[in-house]
This record gives C-alpha cells, sequence and structure tokens, in this order.
C-alpha cells in the first residue's frame, strides 16, 4: 500500500472516528452506555490492520511522539500545546478501550458512575482534538494495539518484574499466600526498592514505605480489598502499563510522551531492565525524560497567544529536542550518562527554558 494511500486511509478512519465519538456522547445522555462504548472497541478492532499499517510504515522513527499514560489530553486548558512542540509527528494513544474494560468489571454503583464522567471527559476531549487539529494529531488505540497482539509476552514480563521487588516469592501464589498486609510485604521486599516504590502521584518521600502506602489507599476510593490486592493493583498496574508502553514503542519505533510523574517513574524503572535487551531503549528514555522536562517548563497560557499554524512552523524551525539533545551534548551530556551529570542536573531546566523562549 502506498504511503499516500496510506494517509488517506488514516485520515477518513479519523473522521469515522469523530463520527462514532458523537454518536457515543448522544448515547451517554440517552442512558445507552455501554452498547456504545462496545461499537469503540469494535471500531477499532476492525482498523486494526491498517492502523498497525501505519504505525510501522508512516509514523515510525525517533522524532515522532504517542502521548500516552493519561486519561485524556486536555484541549480545553491548552495542554496539547506543549506535546505539539516535540518532533514531527504526533499520535494520541486513546484510553477510551481501557476505561470500557475498567467499567464492565466495576460492581458499585458510586465507582461506575466515576467512570462514566471519566469517559465522557475522554470522549468530549477527543472530539475537541479532532475537530480543532485535524491532522497535525492522530487519535489511535496506539497500546491496545500491542497489547491485543502480545497480551501473554505483557503478563509475564510484568509478573516478572512485579516479583524481582521480593526475596523468597517466586510466583503470585507465593506473594499472596504469605502477603497480607503491607507489613507482611514489607518483610518480604528487597530493602533496595523500598525507595523506589512509588504509590501515588504527589506522595511525601520522606515518610515510611508502609505509611505511603496506607495515604495512597485512603485517597483511591476502589482499593477496598486486602493490603496486599491494593499493592499489587498500585504496583503491578504501573509495571504492566509501562512495559505495555515500552514494548509498544520499541514495536513501532518512536518515543512517549507520558506528563504525569508516577507513570514516567515506573517506565523509567522499567526501561532500565530492557537497556541491555533492545538497542533503542536508550534513546527512547533519554528523549521521553527530555520530552516530560520540556513539558513542566512550558507555558501554556504564552503558547496559546500564537496562531496554531504558527507555533507549528516555530516548533520544526526551533526542534527543541534535537536542540536540548546538540547543546547536553557539547557539554559531555548524552543518553548513556544523564542520570548521573552533574551538567544535566545544573543546567537542562535553564537551557530548556532559553529554547522555550523562542516559541513564545
Amino acid at each position: 500500500m502506498s504511503s499516500n494511500h496510506l494517509e488517506k486511509q488514516i485520515s477518513i478512519i479519523q473522521k469515522e472516528y469523530y463520527q462514532l465519538l458523537s454518536e457515543l456522547l448522544q448515547c451517554m445522555k440517552n442512558g445507552d452506555f455501554m452498547s456504545a462504548l462496545d461499537e469503540v472497541c469494535v471500531f477499532w478492532q476492525r482498523k486494526h490492520k491498517i492502523v498497525d499499517l501505519y504505525l510501522r510504515n508512516h509514523f515510525s522513527g525517533y522524532d515522532n511522539y504517542v502521548f500516552t499514560a493519561k486519561t485524556n489530553v486536555g484541549y480545553d486548558e491548552k495542554e496539547h500545546l506543549p506535546f505539539l512542540l516535540l518532533g514531527q509527528k504526533h499520535v494520541v494513544d486513546d484510553s477510551i478501550y481501557k476505561f470500557t474494560e475498567i467499567y464492565r468489571n466495576v460492581q458499585a454503583q458510586a465507582l461506575a458512575s466515576e467512570m462514566h464522567e471519566i469517559i465522557e471527559s475522554i470522549v468530549s476531549d477527543n472530539l475537541a482534538l479532532l475537530s480543532n487539529l485535524k491532522d497535525n494529531v492522530l487519535i489511535l488505540p496506539f497500546t491496545f494495539l500491542n497489547q491485543a497482539s502480545t497480551h501473554k509476552v505483557l503478563y509475564s514480563a510484568g509478573e516478572s518484574l512485579f516479583l524481582s521487588l521480593f526475596t523468597e516469592l517466586e510466583s503470585m501464589e507465593d506473594y499472596f499466600l504469605k502477603c497480607n498486609t503491607i507489613y507482611d510485604i514489607e518483610k518480604y521486599i528487597k530493602p533496595e526498592f523500598k525507595e523506589v516504590i512509588v504509590f501515588s502521584e504527589l506522595e511525601d518521600l520522606s515518610q515510611s514505605f508502609s505509611n505511603r502506602f496506607k495515604q495512597a489507599i485512603t485517597e483511591t476510593p476502589f482499593l477496598t480489598e486486602t493490603d496486599s490486592r491494593a499493592f499489587f493493583m498500585i504496583v503491578y498496574g504501573n509495571i504492566q502499563q509501562a512495559v505495555n508502553i515500552l514494548l509498544s514503542c520499541i514495536e513501532y519505533n518512536c518515543i512517549p510522551f507520558i506528563r504525569s510523574n508516577m507513570p514516567l517513574h515506573y517506565t523509567l524503572l522499567v526501561s532500565e531492565s530492557m537497556r541491555s535487551m533492545y538497542s533503542n531503549v536508550e534513546t527512547l528514555r533519554y528523549k521521553m525524560l527530555l520530552a516530560n522536562k520540556i513539558y513542566n517548563c512550558c507555558d501554556v497560557e504564552k503558547l496559546a497567544k500564537k496562531p496554531l499554524n504558527q507555533l507549528l512552523e516555530d516548533a520544526q524551525r526551533v526542534d527543541l529536542i534535537d536542540s536540548l539533545i546538540k547543546i547536553l551534548n557539547d557539554k559531555g551530556v548524552n543518553e548513556k550518562n544523564f542520570n548521573d551529570n552533574n551538567y544535566y542536573k545544573k543546567n537542562s531546566k535553564r537551557i530548556m527554558e532559553t529554547l522555550l523562549s523562542e516559541m513564545y
């Protein structure tokens, strides 16, 4: 299939998806919610092959970024603008399918209502992106494609990484048999991982391991089971998400754009274990971290003052990530040593802010 034909097919798919989401929003208001969500899943299953072809042949490249590990982008809050400053092409990882699965398995009415609100916000945000950004951003079920085809591999990898956190626990059956409370978990967890594991986005790392965990579960309404089950859901869930993101980005040769600290933390943590297995992980994790730091330095209100077309032209001219990499490289900072490099730690934010000033 030719490149132009592939692009046209994807453009058609985006228009069809816009129509489907518009109908879904109406169904949500009319109460016919679950059947409409099923239509979204069926839609992406039907489009799987063409999307996979596009990602492999037209999106592949380390100047292309996928927005992932976040419920929605936040168009109304102008949160899409920092994403558009990065690289050449942009895909938003559609999260509707994930919340559809959660919604199916939710029993409590209060939680079902909360899931309903989350899905409605995703649909509204997706519609805003598709309507206003056209082909500058594509909405595709990025991690879902890889998850669907490599479910057993992902499950096995996530389970192995989870169990590697402990001593004397050799299987999941072992974990649930020997661990019930957070103090049981603390007994078996390897000391070096106590400081590495995080349980929530903004937790106080100066507190003890058990106190951080207890605080996290009080803030999360659906974690009502045993400590061992809650710990598993938080930590294994984040590890599994990180594995899926990394393997998907390795498969399609692109860079994940992760805004939130917690999924970024786990993705960096998991990527450490993949450095010897995949040659492109070094580049992926370096650009991923730089992209996150650029996001945190951005002033979206200043970016929003420019017309979108002008902002996109300036983004291509300045080429933030590559310019930043070149400046850092001249000072001896590279993808292998950035974590321990003093120049990077002291000066990277200042350099980013200087480059971003050209965008305002």
